[in-house]
């Protein structure tokens, strides 16, 4: 993965400081809107978090069967003391992991993710994913973006991310369609308390 760990970017690495920032800039209301509008999980979906960080979005997932991965192992750890028995946490990237998500799948999240990784790791994950969905399942990738006019604010944070590839959305589409058959494109300034723009990809196999 190519990310900035030092300096500021260390607590980003602590579980209970991370929490309280993404609280602090959008807190339940972006959850919802995310869960509602985006992941739309139904009654005993098989889920794949990919990069779940402590799984903040389990509870709002409703009765699924979850299995979150991610890096770093206090988050994991911070995971399954706050979920317990209500998901798998493994520690670990999508690569080194591969062999013990065999899926199938009927959603796959990646939230904050893509601009983590570079182009070729992208397409790979691409293609673990789409190989481990079920039929009709969907990838749904949400990271920060770069656009014409974008809003000063937007624009420096999103250069100023701790991951170091953040694109335009044309080019995480790209990077994404090489494994789907369909792929949508949502870009929105309006999920947090201060200027942002996301790019949400949502993608399938026929």
């Amino acid at each position: 993965m190519t990310q900035r760990t030092t300096g500021l970017y260390r607590l980003g690495q602590l579980p209970r400081l991370y929490a309280a920032f993404q609280n602090f800039l959008g807190g339940e209301r972006t959850k919802r809107e995310i869960v509602s509008c985006y992941l739309r999980p139904h009654v005993g979906d098989r889920i794949l978090d990919i990069g779940c960080g402590s799984a903040s979005l389990r509870s709002t997932l409703g009765d699924v069967v979850y299995t979150g991965i991610g890096l770093n192992a206090k988050h994991i750890a911070a995971a399954r003391e706050k979920h317990g028995e209500a998901g798998t946490f493994l520690c670990g990237d999508f690569q080194s992991l591969e062999g013990k998500i065999d899926g199938p799948f009927d959603l796959v999240m990646c939230i904050g993710v893509l601009h983590h990784l570079s182009d070729e790791q992208v397409q790979t994950l691409g293609r673990i994913v789409a190989e481990r969905l079920a039929k009709l399942g969907r990838l749904v990738t949400i990271d920060p973006t770069f656009v014409e006019r974008q809003n000063p604010i937007a624009h420096w944070l999103a250069r100023s991310d701790s991951g170091r590839n953040v694109r335009t959305p044309s080019v995480y589409e790209t990077l994404v369609r090489g494994a789907f058959d369909a792929v949508k494109v949502d870009l929105r300034h309006d999920l947090l308390r201060v200027p942002y723009t996301h790019c949400i990809i949502t993608a399938q196999r026929n």
